[in-house]
């Protein structure tokens, strides 16, 4: 889980404080790690460290789609939190990862938990759009049905309408709270996502992105 707080602090102290260029930041509007109010548990965090540090670098919470756009656009110079190996994209560099995210795969109540994408061959699937699910999943041609929020995606499985959709954690738990649900009320294995993301800034391999992640 995304819970690595003090390791967050510290990362984000050493390349503000070496950062010697203005460096634009997308990031992700994960509740409640980012959200639009800036009330998020990244957001406190990432503000406290802007106090202390040269006020050299801003980030915008952004839909992921869009957040991906902005980067790929080259209208940022960093997007996170992003593991490079989901990337797929060259002449990119990555900070020190400053915690830990976990993707399971959701199914409905009752129906054995899948723990590998291959399992998911055949299946109408839910994914968020703009979000990055590793390099296994664009290659195995999943039919994969698209929405804005987990929240929806949770909505169709128990509809009916889709046979599983992949989610990070703890985004998921906030989904679940929103929609007044427990964890009982859908089918996961808590022991084994099927993959796990390095969360870090992923920037384009530019002199104020080496500076701002201390690279050489």
């Amino acid at each position: 889980m995304r819970k690595i707080f003090s390791l967050v602090v510290s990362t984000l102290a050493l390349v503000s404080a070496f950062a010697t260029a203005d460096v634009k930041i997308a990031v992700y509007n994960l509740p409640p790690l980012f959200e639009p109010s800036g009330n998020g548990s990244y957001d406190q965090l990432f503000n406290k460290v802007k106090v202390k540090a040269n006020e050299n670098w801003s980030y915008n919470i952004l839909p992921a789609a869009r957040a991906e756009q902005a980067f790929s656009a080259k209208n940022v110079d960093c997007v996170a939190p992003f593991d490079k190996d989901f990337s797929g994209l060259s002449d990119v560099i990555q900070s020190d990862f400053f915690n830990v995210a976990k993707i399971y795969i959701f199914t409905p109540a009752g129906t054995p938990a899948l723990t590998k994408l291959k399992q998911l061959q055949g299946k109408k699937v839910g994914a968020r759009r703009g979000m990055p699910y590793g390099p296994e999943f664009g290659m195995l041609n999943l039919k994969v049905d698209y929405v804005e929020t987990i929240e929806a995606n949770i909505k169709k499985l128990k509809a009916g309408r889709i046979d599983a959709f992949l989610a990070y954690v703890p985004d998921a738990w906030e989904a679940f709270n929103h929609l007044g649900m427990k964890l009982e009320d859908l089918s996961y294995n808590e022991a084994s996502p099927y993959i796990t993301h390095e969360d870090g800034f992923l920037c384009h391999n530019t002199l104020a992105a080496q500076a701002f992640l201390m690279l050489p």
